[in-house]
């Protein structure tokens, strides 16, 4: 396994997390593990140890046995929570070469999924995930190989009507939670806007930096994100 530390500008416990995963993915899954790709706020600069989950996507040769998925899933569970929260999405080769929306995945885990696991529901919960498209846009524009076998330019280039599909897909998730998620939803729509304006792809906190230096009112800043993302995706913006 690769030494995490020294490329990586993370806390010592998140280094340690993820080459408890890796070591993981390696030991259960062998040869037909084809990649580790970190994505999201660690590998994109805006990690907050009180916070923020580390973000993993695998690809792998092929679908994951029963007994796999158990496997995986006992071992993330041992994982996750000491002390980051870990979202591991794994996705065979065939289904990222062949890319359709939302993308199949062949196992994932999250701490919403813990108490399912715990109970020994190790199953994918759905057959596709409409977040794949923007994972997989992060991770090809930021995503870190963590293995050295899966660079990059490997990655397809998601379709932009997919990954405008995930991100309003996101905000409609965030409107829906008890808690309101506000502060949330306003890093997202910022880095958003960054996006739809420059094609940049930037973590929550990036978008808010870059924000601050736009002359807008941020107060309307949701509003007209999720209003630019509805009329692209309905073809009356740009393709």
């Amino acid at each position: 396994m690769l030494t995490l530390v020294d490329r990586i500008p993370l806390p010592a416990t998140a280094i340690t997390q993820l080459e408890a995963v890796v070591a993981l993915l390696q030991r259960q899954l062998g040869q037909a593990l084809a990649g580790v790709i970190l994505h999201g706020s660690a590998a994109t600069s805006g990690f907050d140890p009180a916070r923020s989950d580390l973000d993993i996507l695998a690809i792998v040769a092929q679908a994951l046995t029963p007994d796999e998925q158990r496997v995986l899933g006992v071992g993330l569970l041992a994982i996750s929570g000491d002390p980051h929260p870990l979202e591991l999405s794994i996705v065979t080769e065939h289904d990222l070469a062949h890319w359709s929306h939302p993308c199949a995945y062949a196992f994932h885990f999250s701490e919403s999924l813990c108490s399912a696991f715990a109970a020994g529901c190790f199953s994918p919960q759905a057959a596709h995930d409409e977040d794949l498209a923007a994972h997989f846009t992060v991770a090809k524009a930021r995503g870190i190989d963590l293995l050295g076998t899966y660079p990059r330019v490997r990655l397809p280039d998601i379709p932009r009507r997919d990954y405008l599909a995930a991100l309003l897909g996101d905000f409609e998730w965030a409107a829906r939670q008890p808690d309101n998620l506000h502060d949330y939803t306003l890093a997202n729509a910022c880095r958003t806007q960054a996006y739809l304006q420059t094609g940049q792809v930037l973590s929550k906190s990036e978008g808010l930096d870059w924000f601050r230096k736009q002359d807008t009112d941020m107060a309307a800043v949701v509003a007209d994100v999720i209003e630019a993302l509805r009329r692209e995706i309905a073809g009356n913006g740009p393709s």
